[in-house]
């Protein structure tokens, strides 16, 4: 056959397969163009397309007469490449290789076996199963038929088939696939099977799912059954009837129980059937199917979703995942997003991509800098940088164009590292009101920029990373990697009569720190001594810090516009921290706990009793103070916290909740708290004191803040950054011993 022949043929199969499905031509297509060709391109965002519209229909944002206006412009588009294609187009695409895993996974499962067939004509059926509930829609024409729920487990190798439980009586069977076969780590497997009804009436076809595992090096199987009740005519479309989405499907072993969402009065159970094999028949089956849809619409209701055939896939989905569907495609604004991050936490895979777009919509410094604060590998860390990077050319743009001391002060503090520090020298040098006053700190800040970073040490973001020293003797130079530590100081100072009274005792104890239902960096569970010490009762306020700004010549943080007086200190820096504390030593007669030197270096002195910040094992067991409490105080969060639900997105005065036993206020919520230990892993045995590793990248930082959900809340919640990082979430309290 000449290429001219070839290339007629597979255009002539190509339009044929695209009347019948759409996603099938379009997946051939995609196989038979190179890789190097315009068209290939085109016809991946075809499929992209596609499968973005089958999402929405699954999720009721479009109709049914939308989804199809949609394969239409797509068959249109395909038809004219289909038209213009050459041999210089073709070239086979290399299929991805799957690679399986001897651990069991969740998944789903996806199937379409219409609930209406024509007598003596075969119908095509299809099963899925994927391990990724976004890759399970891809590349398939949705309809009404279309069913997904979620499966309990997934093994390396699974088995589907469709069986006629009469042995054959009522239905051929075939397919064109492979039975057993190796599921696919990223996308989908998926088999095709053709029914053939021999007889009009109602009959069940099962559905039935093996899970192929090596017990004792033998292969065994579990199987999952499913049963739909097919309606068989002598001719006719499928039905369109509004119950298809949730027909007479008996489940068993494989699926949990289906819950009413939306809660509260009126939220009930879907039922279930019973046994392996359970079937529903006549009146019955009609009344239970009819149940189960008007639960479903009720359901839909609440939650703003279309009442379609898609509503029984949302009410299968995973919790997280239904939730995000609702904030990225249904709610597509901040409060959605808002709504999703105060009910889930790191557990949930969205939950990093939900955050990054509450901070779009933000889209202030302080929101991207807590983005990469709290997602060390987040998958938006360029966007957020990027966009980090657009707003200090914003605001070098504001100050050039009416160059003032107060905006100095705030490019200064909401942009300490040093990318526009030349921009902003040339604008100071410029400026004669600013030039005389300025001047020499911004060229000591452009010094300071010019010393090299600690060998094999690279940000975690763009934040300042000071280079910090072992505590030994001053001939000692810096160690390669940053950070420090010593115990912390032994001796117990009497307060003097210059002593803030805000200062509480707390009386020393044993107490089991962590959780074993939290976060891997929560556990493992040991008992840990604590020295009694002493520890502000509420965070450090503005009013507090201020002074010691003003009598250190410290530029003052920014307050966002929220007040400043009570309200706990924002946009301070372990750094910051650290010299506050010298400075109330300094204030009480005390000596300093910390040396800061010029260039950022830190070292402690353990035999110093001065003002410090709080150990984490101190600050834990002060926010327990001897009570089971979830949150410090009490269980009840909205009794003892501001927090996400309740701030209205700022910080509040302090002392304005209830305190715990110990008298301490604000030990959840409002801000977070720097602690005076390097984060790392917990020792596995008993200690004394601990104070965290002794060399390590960043700080702990303890207490949820006021823009974090209750999961964040607990007393065991744990989270770091680097000594340079502020932001408007995190503050501190002081203590000694």
């Amino acid at each position: 056959m000449s290429s001219t022949n070839a290339i007629e043929g597979i255009k002539k199969e190509l339009q044929a397969q695209l009347v019948e499905d759409i996603a099938a031509a379009l997946k051939a297509f995609q196989e038979l163009l190179s890789e190097q060709s315009e068209k290939h391109t085109i016809v991946v965002s075809l499929l992209a397309r596609l499968n973005s519209a089958n999402k929405e229909k699954l999720l009721g944002t479009l109709s049914n007469d939308e989804l199809q206006l949609e394969y239409n412009k797509i068959r249109a588009a395909m038809l004219e490449l289909i038209e213009d294609l050459e041999e210089a187009d073709l070239g086979m695409a290399q299929p991805a290789g799957t690679k399986g895993s001897a651990a069991p996974r969740q998944g789903s499962i996806l199937y379409r076996i219409p609930n209406t067939m024509p007598v003596k004509k075969p119908t095509k059926c299809v099963i899925r199963i994927s391990i990724r509930e976004d890759a399970i829609v891809e590349n398939i024409t949705i309809d009404d038929q279309v069913q997904l729920k979620q499966l309990y487990k997934v093994s390396e190798t699974m088995e589907a088939e469709i069986v006629d439980p009469t042995g054959g009586k009522v239905f051929e069977i075939s397919t064109v696939s492979e039975k057993v076969q190796l599921i696919d780590e990223e996308g989908y497997t998926e088999w095709w099977y053709y029914v053939t009804p021999q007889q009009e009436g109602s009959y069940p076809l099962v559905l039935k799912i093996s899970i192929i595992e090596l017990v004792n090096g033998q292969p065994s199987s579990k199987e999952l059954v499913m049963e739909e009740v097919v309606d068989i005519v002598t001719d006719g479309p499928v039905s369109d009837s509004d119950e298809i989405g949730m027909k007479k499907a008996g489940i068993a072993l494989a699926f949990p129980p289906l819950v009413a969402i939306g809660g509260g009065a009126g939220a009930a159970e879907l039922p279930q059937a019973e046994g392996a094999q359970a079937t529903q028949s006549g009146a019955a089956a009609k009344s239970a199917g009819a149940a189960k849809w008007t639960l479903v619409q009720k359901v839909a209701a609440v939650i703003g979703v279309v009442a379609t055939g898609a509503a029984g896939t949302w009410l299968l989905t995973s919790e997280c995942t239904r939730d995000w569907w609702k904030a990225e495609y249904l709610d597509k604004n901040q409060e959605g997003y808002e709504r999703f991050i105060a009910k889930h936490d790191e557990r949930c895979p969205y939950y990093d991509p939900a955050v990054y777009k509450k901070m779009q919509f933000e889209d202030t410094p302080a929101g991207y800098r807590s983005y990469l604060y709290e997602f060390s590998q987040g998958q938006f860390r360029d966007e957020a940088r990027q966009a980090l990077a657009r707003l200090e050319r914003d605001a070098l743009e504001d100050f050039k164009r009416a160059p003032s001391a107060d905006k100095l002060h705030r490019f200064m503090n909401t942009f300490p590292d040093c990318s526009d520090l030349d921009g902003v020298l040339e604008i100071v040098e410029q400026d004669s009101a600013l030039r005389e006053d300025y001047l020499p700190l911004i060229e000591q800040r452009l010094e300071e920029c010019k010393k090299p970073a600690p060998p094999d040490e690279a940000p975690d973001s763009q934040l300042p990373l000071p280079v910090l020293e072992v505590e030994q003797p001053d001939t000692v130079g810096p160690v390669e990697k940053p950070v420090v530590e010593t115990t912390p100081p032994k001796s117990h100072p009497t307060p003097t009569a210059a002593m803030p009274d805000y200062m509480i005792r707390i009386r020393g104890g044993v107490f089991p720190m962590g959780t074993e239902n939290g976060m891997p960096d929560e556990k493992p569970v040991r008992n840990v001594q604590v020295s009694s010490f002493y520890l502000s009762k509420h965070e450090v306020t503005f009013d507090e810090y201020d002074r010691f700004c003003a009598e250190t010549n410290r530029a003052k943080p920014d307050d966002e516009g929220w007040g400043r007086g009570d309200r706990p200190v924002i946009h301070v820096s372990w750094l910051d921290a650290a010299a506050y504390c010298n400075w109330l030593s300094q204030q009480n007669g005390l000596p300093q706990v910390y040396s800061i030197r010029p260039d950022g270096s830190v070292k402690i002195n353990a035999s110093a009793n001065g003002f410090r910040l709080p150990t984490e094992a101190e600050w834990e067991y002060a926010a327990r103070c001897n009570k089971p409490h979830l949150y410090s105080g009490s269980d009840d969060l909205n009794e003892v916290a501001w927090y996400l639900e309740n701030s209205g997105n700022m910080t509040n005065p302090v002392e304005h909740k209830t305190p715990n036993a110990c008298g301490l206020y604000d030990m959840t919520g409002n801000v977070r708290e720097w602690c005076h230990d390097n984060y790392g892993s917990y020792s596995l045995g008993d200690t004394d004191n601990p104070v965290g590793p002794p060399i390590a990248r960043k700080r702990v930082v303890r207490g949820g803040p006021w823009g974090r959900n209750p999961l964040q809340q607990r007393i065991t919640y744990r989270n770091s950054a680097i000594p340079g990082y502020q932001d408007n979430l995190t503050g501190f309290r002081v203590a000694l011993r």
